[in-house]
């Protein structure tokens, strides 16, 4: 009942800023950052303070978000040619495993939600949509930055490759027999950080139950 009387700004500015913080984190692990990367942190640190005093439908915070992931996208991975960033279209290789990578955290947070009783339909930044499980899309955000290194790191280690997949109506699939590799490594950081996942959802889920003042909700640190 509390989760349909809430109406879900505070909440979802806390984890659009959750996220925004991650991402800023990444990007400053460079090293020898480009003034592209320099100028990108500033950016996002302007996202960052137009989310803070953003006093609108939450909706509109998405519109923010997508602004700051444009240009974090492009300087995260520049370290190869890539068009940028488009959510389950899968139109190279890099989309693709991003995709991959996304689906096994989101997988994880559904569990966890689901153990604590939540209507995982019910979102406060993504709103109800037609099937759509909102909550967990609201979860997902602030762990996307491991996914992010994770994939960066194994381009650059040649585990992820464009012949790893074939093209169907100008989707990359993965090769059925590449699988397990994908698997294992796109899990590796959420194997490391799985107790602080499971200790994240535990803290929003007693936090949300006192209904306490968002200032004090869960913000997952990148480490």
């Amino acid at each position: 009942r509390k989760q349909y009387a809430h109406n879900g700004l505070q909440l979802a500015k806390r984890f659009t800023l959750n996220k925004l913080e991650n991402q800023r984190w990444t990007l400053n692990q460079q090293r020898d950052k480009a003034g592209s990367v320099k100028e990108a942190i500033t950016k996002i640190d302007q996202y960052t303070a137009a989310v803070k005093n953003y006093d609108g439908d939450p909706a509109g915070l998405l519109g923010l978000e997508g602004s700051a992931a444009r240009i974090y996208f492009k300087n995260h991975f520049n370290n190869i040619e890539w068009s940028g960033r488009r959510p389950r279209i899968k139109n190279d290789f890099v989309n693709s495993t991003l995709d991959i990578g996304y689906t096994l955290i989101f997988n994880v947070l559904e569990g966890l939600l689901n153990l604590y009783g939540f209507d995982i339909y019910q979102g406060v930044l993504h709103k109800q949509f037609y099937m759509r499980k909102s909550l967990v899309c609201d979860f997902v955000e602030p762990f996307r930055p491991l996914i992010d290194i994770q994939v960066k790191k194994a381009i650059n280690l040649r585990q992820c490759k464009e012949d790893d997949f074939f093209i169907v109506n100008e989707r990359y699939l993965l090769k059925w027999e590449k699988n397990t590799e994908y698997i294992s490594f796109l899990m590796e950081p959420i194997l490391e950080h799985k107790r602080q996942i499971f200790l994240y959802v535990q803290d929003y889920y007693r936090k949300f139950m006192k209904q306490a003042d968002p200032e004090e909700f869960p913000m997952f640190q990148m480490v």
